[in-house]
């Protein structure tokens, strides 16, 4: 590990124009994008069920049923 960058796979994938990487956790997965001036693509999903995470332009649909 050098934060904020992760050795091993992790569940914050961060993909960048040049290349991709991971994150060790999501502050850090956006820090990597921030610190490097770069706009950035983060895949995550749930910690608890695995399913992956919906992007922010949706969190408001269901806010009745979440």
């Amino acid at each position: 590990m050098a934060n904020p960058f992760s050795a091993v796979p992790t569940p914050f994938r961060v993909t960048l124009p040049n290349f991709a990487t991971y994150g060790n956790c999501i502050w850090d997965a956006l820090g990597i994008a921030a610190m490097l001036h770069a706009d950035a693509r983060i895949d995550t999903s749930c910690a608890d069920c695995g399913a992956a995470a919906l992007p922010p332009k949706v969190w408001w649909e269901d806010i009745v049923f979440t």
